[in-house]
């Protein structure tokens, strides 16, 4: 790691440094692991308004604060350290059956407050050929509240589909739905099995990941099998990479869905993205492409 010192003449006399980047590295850490951060951060500001009123040589001034600076990046190797060590340790233990009622839970009050808002959802579903798009459906809605006082889909584009290859079913668009993305809540615990993985850093947070899969579907039943990503640090769903499991034999690919913050609050999808070559009962296979996107989050109540 390199560090830039920019060294200040006081006006009293000695010199003061100033490090732009160190500001940068205590807020990140503040983020992932809040009070050991606001202590480092503290730390850091009083190095950082420290003045040496003394006529020291340049040099050993120099030299005092790269090692105070040494030892700051020695203990912020050292919290990271140990916040992966409480991941693991976390894990091994039957604290794995509370992060699973947690973040299930969780999901049942986000849809809640997901329910509560508008949004722009876009979303595409192409045929692929030798890397050419051969056919295409794409709808694009606005969620807003209709004169009733009710949630209503307004449709803004919804040209003509030209996929010839596939047909678009109502399970397809189910499958594609927001009622997918938060099919893990607790109302459905008890219909799946839950398996830990290990700890994983994804968006920029430290997460438990699980894998989960249906005990059984029933008829009309829509449920999810796949990996799931648990921050570390709220017990929240911050990403979902899977498939969706119906009672049909209908083929779907596999969709990784992230969640992006809305009014600093909630944990919201944001894109949903699939590329496969999906391989059919009649020994048939079309190389699928789908890409969901939720923008313009607007509460509605």
């Amino acid at each position: 790691m390199k560090l830039k010192i920019i060294v200040h003449e006081a006006e009293e006399g000695g010199y003061w440094t100033e490090v732009p980047s160190i500001h940068v590295m205590a807020a990140r850490l503040k983020e992932r692991r809040p009070y050991s951060g606001n202590i480092l951060m503290k730390s850091v500001s009083g190095i950082m308004k420290t003045q040496i009123i003394s006529y020291v040589p340049l040099k050993l001034f120099v030299s005092v604060v790269s090692v105070l600076l040494f030892l700051y990046v020695v203990s912020v190797a050292t919290v990271q350290r140990d916040a992966q060590a409480t991941l693991s340790q976390t894990s091994n233990t039957s604290d794995v059956k509370h992060i699973i009622s947690e973040f299930t839970v969780g999901e049942t009050e986000l849809r809640k407050s997901f329910d509560q808002y508008g949004y722009h959802r876009d979303l595409l579903i192409q045929t692929v050929k030798q890397g050419k798009v051969t056919g295409e459906y794409h709808r694009i809605t606005q969620l807003i509240l209709g004169k009733d006082g009710k949630p209503e889909e307004k449709v803004l584009s919804f040209p003509r589909a030209s996929l010839t290859e596939v047909t678009v079913t109502p399970e397809d668009l189910e499958c594609l739905s927001p009622n997918y993305h938060f099919t893990l809540g607790e109302s459905n615990v008890d219909k799946y099995e839950f398996t830990y993985i290990g700890s994983d850093r994804t968006s920029d947070r430290d997460s438990y990941v699980f894998d989960v899969r249906p005990k059984r579907v029933d008829a009309k039943e829509l449920l999810f099998k796949g990996r799931v990503w648990v921050s570390g640090k709220d017990l929240r769903v911050i990403k979902m990479r899977g498939l969706c499991v119906t009672k049909t034999n209908q083929s779907f690919p596999v969709l990784e869905i992230s969640r992006g913050m809305v009014d600093g609050l909630y944990l919201f999808p944001s894109h949903a993205f699939a590329d496969e070559e999906l391989h059919f009962s009649t020994g048939a296979s079309v190389h699928l492409r789908i890409e969901v996107r939720y923008t313009d989050y607007v509460k509605l109540h």
